[in-house]
């Protein structure tokens, strides 16, 4: 985790924000998955 790794999209953090279905994963490691569930 670093400043090269901050702009990097990985694979698996995408996938994972599709599974739970977030519309944005944060780099930080923080799921927001607050506001989709809000939302519907």
């Amino acid at each position: 985790m670093g400043p090269d790794g901050t702009r990097a999209r990985r694979p698996e953090i995408e996938a994972f924000g599709r599974r739970h279905r977030c519309p944005v994963v944060p780099v930080d490691g923080s799921i927001r998955c607050r506001s989709a569930k809000n939302e519907k």
